[in-house]
């Protein structure tokens, strides 16, 4: 969905180019940032699971207003 419907997406897949995408911007941008979801193709998580990182009831799943629509991925 998110790819289908939005042009400024990076995907971070480790520290290096988490720490490549700040210096990239390096101070210019004070907007916000979506972490976003991991599709494993029957199943939405966060892509963040670090169980350390989240408070109480933060790790479960939000559903946004119609999308992602997992019934879309199924098999």
């Amino acid at each position: 969905y998110c790819r289908q419907n939005y042009t400024d997406l990076a995907t971070i897949d480790n520290m290096e180019e988490m720490n490549r995408l700040i210096n990239t911007v390096n101070g210019s941008y004070n907007g916000s940032a979506w972490i976003g979801l991991y599709d494993d193709v029957n199943s939405w998580r966060w892509s963040l699971e670090d169980n350390d990182f989240y408070q109480e009831g933060e790790r479960n799943f939000r559903n946004w207003y119609h999308e992602p629509n997992n019934g879309a991925n199924e098999l």
